[in-house]
């Protein structure tokens, strides 16, 4: 039987999957559409069967990044480069997240790292705030990426 921390640390990652998917689109300034989530899901499902296997921390972000390049560049045909750029900007962005929400956890709710990474239901609540940092650090880079083009096509 699958305890409930790890159906929410499974959520988790379909939802981190959905979101860096998201965050590359925004960042390429492409159109969302329905490959966001097909995308993210699959992403999720690559990311989780990765960090199931018996390799170094490490190794894991590297491997997460090329898949994420790969699932980029086949489904929207972009630019190498491009879909390069745009994946480490969104990696970047999940990486302050973690950052960020690790920080106030530890220093202003006094909560212990090993609470933070013990398994339980508790620790994966907590990891779902990064994720709604994530999403308030997309909209605001949405809507300010949105207001700069508006002026610019006036």
């Amino acid at each position: 039987m699958v305890d409930g921390a790890k159906i929410v640390l499974i959520i988790r990652q379909l939802l981190e999957g959905i979101l860096v998917i998201w965050g590359v689109y925004i960042l390429s300034s492409k159109k969302l559409d329905k490959k966001v989530i097909y995308t993210g899901v699959l992403h999720g499902i690559f990311i989780n069967i990765l960090r199931a296997l018996p390799i170094s921390f490490g190794v894991h972000t590297i491997l997460s990044l090329i898949i994420t390049i790969c699932l980029i560049s086949i489904i929207t045909k972009e630019m190498m480069i491009k879909v390069i750029s745009n994946v480490m900007g969104a990696f970047i962005i999940v990486a302050f997240c973690d950052w960020a929400s690790l920080f106030v956890y530890t220093n202003i709710f006094n909560v212990g790292v090993e609470q933070l990474l013990d398994g339980s239901v508790i620790s994966s609540l907590y990891s779902l705030g990064p994720l709604f940092m994530m999403i308030t650090i997309l909209l605001l880079i949405k809507y300010i990426k949105g207001r700069t083009l508006d002026g610019y096509n006036r």
